[in-house]
């Protein structure tokens, strides 16, 4: 009976050993529970050169994953969003056998909006901002050629979005309006 509880525990822990040799080395953040209902999102770095961002999407993409970016001051962070908890490890596995050996999890904190603001100060450099639910932008400026602009965005919290390649945007909201202010994005 003892060698049975012997090799049992020691099955169990070359089993351990090899299913973590098969996740990333360095994890920060902690793997959810698998019951959860949260969604969690994974980074896998964050760069100041385009070369090194387009690099690695490109190593994501060829593990059939789909990656996205999102400007931080003046890094790009490569991640990916909307993962289930359950997923989370699975997730981590295909990772390290891309070849990316320190990840970053997060609990997801996408803020989807989906409308159109039409902004009605005179002065104001755009003539309106419309989203959409898979975190993508339009908006026209407001001059006499009205340039549009699309792209990506990110809610890094309830009261910003940051529009790839274009501005911050901070929202204040009051009872009977929602006020926008438009920043670039490196002040």
């Amino acid at each position: 009976m003892r060698r049975l509880i012997l090799i049992t525990h020691l099955l169990f822990i070359s089993f351990y050993c090899f299913a973590q040799q098969n996740l990333p080395g360095k994890i920060i953040g902690k793997i959810p529970d698998k019951n959860s209902a949260k969604k969690y999102e994974i980074q896998v770095g964050a760069f100041t050169i385009e070369e090194n961002t387009e690099q690695a999407l490109s190593q994501l993409r060829e593990n059939a994953l789909n990656p996205g970016r999102e400007q931080y001051l003046h890094f790009t962070r490569v991640m990916i969003k909307g993962i289930p908890a359950g997923q989370v490890t699975n997730y981590l596995v295909i990772l390290k056998q891309a070849g990316f050996n320190e990840v970053i999890i997060r609990e997801n904190t996408v803020i989807s909006i989906s409308e159109k603001q039409e902004i009605n100060t005179p002065d104001s450099d755009f003539e309106s901002f419309e989203s959409d639910h898979d975190s993508h932008y339009t908006t026209i400026e407001n001059d006499e050629e009205n340039p549009v602009h699309f792209g990506g965005y990110t809610t890094p919290n309830k009261d910003s979005i940051n529009m790839d390649n274009l501005d911050v945007v901070d929202i204040t909201d009051n009872d009977d309006d929602i006020g926008f202010t438009f920043a670039p994005i490196d002040e």
